[in-house]
């Protein structure tokens, strides 16, 4: 307190000396600020009461607007989050914490759980933050304004399975068709091609009544990445389930490069242990296939970075960020591209129809 007044008695001194007098110093409003002024503050200053903020997380809104309210404070800002621990509805955090002592009537930021994920596909999800000031463009040289990424992202690379479920949904609903086995929009003004099932890489079929995943030489490829779709495939898979989106390039990389240190998303080198890409004539082909496509089930090589799997190498993956005219960019190399392909900053420019097996995605959620 002893250095309150202090402060106090040098500014009312110096309010006093000062050739522009401020009536609002003035308390007595005796037209001088002086020592009677001072006095007047430090005895309004002393009755002032503090209250302090009661602990209201994990509590439900309702209950922790009453409580905030009781203890005669208001309630500031309330955002909004996923969180797979904290009820829905229910406040994940607050600012000023519990048991802060702060003036009456002040505001009590909230932050509040939309509850888990909804996931209607069956994703895993990663939450990153992310301000993106680490990134790095092929040379080495910083990357200034772009941004990072916040919010959760798919630990794995879409699946079959996945891919599957969505194209038996949106035949249902009658949100797709299949022409000459190319899946289609099924609206004459959306007739854009999203997935190919005429590929010899393709591991989705037709049976007549329902897509389903194939065998691949023996062994079940539900858990493998989707390849064979386009651009507009995997934004239709993200528009059907409406919670979800591609990553923009930039986000992407700012998840991959993990604190700006990672060259690949496997940290700073990369080899055949670590991703599945080609290199010096020779596949990484982990699962031991005899034909194409040499993908590996979701998550092979472990986890890097902020926990997520396969970013670099498996199959390339489809972002949210139009190169110019009919072009979208894809990141992160996939099975049949050398370890250039698969660093964190390189981007692969194609057309947005075009449907390859190297070519898949992974889905990014907002919090």
């Amino acid at each position: 307190m002893k250095y309150l007044i202090v402060l106090l008695s040098t500014f009312f001194i110096a309010a006093s000396v000062s050739a522009a007098w401020d009536p609002a110093s003035d308390i007595n409003n005796d037209g001088i600020v002086d020592i009677e002024d001072f006095s007047r503050l430090c005895m309004h200053w002393l009755e002032v009461e503090f209250v302090q903020v009661p602990v209201v997380e994990g509590m439900d809104y309702n209950d922790a607007e009453a409580a905030i309210l009781a203890a005669d404070l208001v309630v500031g800002n309330v955002s909004q989050r996923y969180d797979e621990s904290v009820q829905k509805g229910h406040i994940i955090s607050q600012s000023p914490a519990g048991g802060e002592n702060v003036s009456p009537a002040s505001a009590v930021d909230l932050l509040s759980s939309k509850g888990a994920v909804g996931d209607a596909a069956g994703m895993t999800w990663v939450y990153i933050e992310d301000d993106g000031s680490n990134m790095k463009d092929t040379a080495g040289n910083p990357i200034d304004g772009q941004g990072g990424f916040t919010g959760y992202m798919s630990k794995y690379e879409t699946t079959n399975a996945q891919y599957c479920q969505f194209l038996n949904d949106a035949a249902a609903s009658g949100d797709i068709k299949l022409v000459s086995g190319v899946v289609t929009g099924a609206d004459e003004q959306n007739d854009l091609v999203y997935y190919d099932t005429t590929q010899s890489s393709s591991q989705i079929a037709w049976s007549g009544e329902v897509f389903y995943v194939e065998t691949f030489e023996g062994q079940d490829v539900s858990g493998f990445p989707v390849a064979c779709l386009s651009y507009y495939g995997a934004k239709a898979f993200c528009d059907y389930y409406s919670w979800y989106r591609l990553p923009t390039d930039f986000e992407w990389q700012a998840a991959a490069d993990f604190d700006g240190s990672y060259v690949y998303a496997t940290g700073a080198a990369i080899d055949f242990s670590k991703a599945n890409y080609y290199e010096d004539g020779v596949f990484a082909n982990p699962e031991g296939f005899s034909s194409f496509p040499y993908t590996s089930s979701a998550g092979h090589f472990g986890e890097f970075g902020y926990g997520l799997c396969d970013m670099s190498g498996n199959v390339c993956e489809w972002t949210n960020y139009g190169a110019s005219g009919n072009y979208k960019t894809l990141q992160g190399g996939g099975w049949s591209n050398d370890k250039s392909y698969c660093s964190v900053s390189h981007k692969i420019y194609q057309q947005k129809d075009f449907m390859s097996h190297n070519y898949g995605f992974r889905v990014v959620l907002d919090e």
